[in-house]
């Protein structure tokens, strides 16, 4: 029977410079794709993420890339199919001798960056990798899964190297390459939001917003890659108070059957209306064509069904569902009011908040209750609503280290954004209140409380009517 496996890109840290929170995440994961010095990582790293991994029971998987640390691994290079099987050979070698020292050894094989683009681009790039791995021994490949793998399965079968496909979550693909193999987005490119799993049982994962990394997966030959939220910058710098109107519809590759519609380039609260539209339009143009329609802050995912639609017409149908499209009228949505319960026992942060704006906590209650707030996507967890904008003095950067345990209903701030959490789950936003109301049901129609597009409102309540509107006043500490 399978099982979900997290695996997760570590050891790319360098010298007396660290990235990441490999020592907190390693005992959460299964498999630990370990840079192997070219775009990250040296021999120092290298040893102490082995030692890390060993010591939590986590397999061990190379991570090369192309000689490239100061670009990260993240820029093309024109090489040999010999030149790429040295590469690996390098190291793949010195990871494994690091491994065999502590009594270990190589699992796998995750080939990094634009290493990983190119192969998923060019199937002779691809031999030349697998050839490699081959040549090294008994070690998996992992790389991502389409609609029809059969052309790499049959590299695969051809040099017996067992291929571990994995599915991506939060990353956008570029134009459909040769062959049928599917090239993700090199770093710099716009991103899109959410890909649903092409695995067996086509498991649905949805996130939004900055992200990188940290796959998980299924146990077996499909994996899937989901993507820790990267922290956003300076405050408020994903979202610039005032942004004229500017859309330039684009269309991107997301799968055989997925096509990216981005409509912006920035994060706007004006964007939703024409979001809004556009949504209503594809939905009229497809039909029963149409499987999943997910929206998020600059984008629309359109999943069609291939047997209904080939790509070529699929693309037509977004270009005329787009044309002339004028914005949906302000209030089309619900405006949801959510009682919240603000105070320290179960929203620590307040006190942070206060610190940073300068403002006394009684006013940052006012400010972040005075707003009214667009949903703008769902993700992260069932009935999580990801809102904006919040007040510019209340704009604070996610916790360094998130907690692993957040009560449900508990009302948070990340740079901008504010959210409420529909069910306990690790988090690490802001905490500053906690809300009674049922975000997430299952037996609601839509399951959760609130759609993109609606507006919410949140307003201050006493602990009393916290508690008789059936709110859990457990502190958080207790929580933990």
């Amino acid at each position: 029977m399978s099982r979900l496996l997290l695996n997760c890109d570590i050891g790319e840290s360098f010298g007396n410079w660290t990235m990441g929170l490999d020592a907190e995440v390693m005992p959460f994961i299964d498999c630990a794709n370990v840079a192997c010095g070219f775009h990250a990582g040296d021999p120092s790293i290298m040893r102490k993420t082995v030692s890390l991994a060993f010591k939590h029971g986590v397999q061990v998987g190379a991570h090369p890339a192309y000689q490239d640390l100061q670009g990260f691994g993240r820029r093309s290079m024109n090489y040999t199919p010999q030149e790429i099987q040295d590469l690996l050979h390098y190291q793949i070698g010195a990871l494994d001798g690091i491994c065999r020292v502590q009594g270990g050894r190589v699992s796998y094989v995750k080939p990094h960056g634009a290493m990983y683009n190119d192969m998923m681009a060019n199937p002779a790039q691809l031999r030349a990798v697998i050839q490699a791995v081959a040549a090294y021994g008994d070690l998996p490949l992992m790389l991502l899964a389409t609609r029809d793998n059969s052309a790499a399965q049959a590299v695969g079968d051809e040099y017996g190297v067992t291929l571990w496909f994995r599915s991506l979550c939060r990353s956008r693909l570029r134009q459909q390459g040769p062959s049928g193999f599917p090239p993700v987005a090199r770093r710099g490119a716009p991103r899109q939001r959410h890909y649903r799993a092409a695995g067996p049982d086509h498991f649905p994962w949805r996130g939004i917003g900055r992200q990188r990394r940290q796959p998980v997966g299924l146990a077996g030959r499909y994996l899937v890659r989901a993507w820790r939220q990267h922290q956003l910058g300076g405050r408020g710098a994903a979202y610039p108070p005032s942004v004229a109107y500017s859309m330039k519809p684009r269309i991107e590759v997301v799968a055989i059957d997925c096509l990216m519609v981005r409509l912006f380039e920035v994060i706007a609260e004006a964007n939703m209306q024409w979001m809004l539209a556009a949504t209503q339009r594809l939905r009229a143009e497809f039909g029963t064509a149409l499987v999943d329609l997910v929206p998020s802050y600059t984008t629309l995912m359109v999943h069609y069904d291939l047997r209904e639609l080939t790509p070529t017409q699929a693309r037509e149908l977004i270009d005329l569902a787009l044309t002339d499209l004028q914005p949906q009228a302000q209030g089309s949505g619900q405006c949801h009011v959510l009682p919240v319960w603000y105070d320290l026992s179960v929203g620590p942060e307040l006190t942070l908040l206060s610190q940073r704006s300068g403002l006394t906590v009684e006013d940052v209650i006012r400010r972040h209750s005075a707003h009214e707030y667009q949903v703008f996507a769902l993700g992260f967890a069932p009935g999580f609503a990801f809102m904006g904008l919040v007040d510019e003095s209340l704009a604070t950067p996610r916790l360094n280290t998130p907690r692993k345990r957040v009560a449900a209903g508990s009302v948070g701030i990340a740079e901008r954004q504010t959210a409420a959490y529909p069910v306990v789950s690790p988090g690490g936003w802001n905490l500053i209140g906690r809300t009674p109301a049922k975000l997430f049901d299952r037996e609601r129609d839509g399951y959760s409380l609130m759609q993109p597009g609606d507006t919410v409102r949140f307003a201050p309540v006493s602990h009393t009517e916290f508690v008789n509107l059936g709110g859990d006043d457990t502190p958080l500490e207790a929580l933990a």
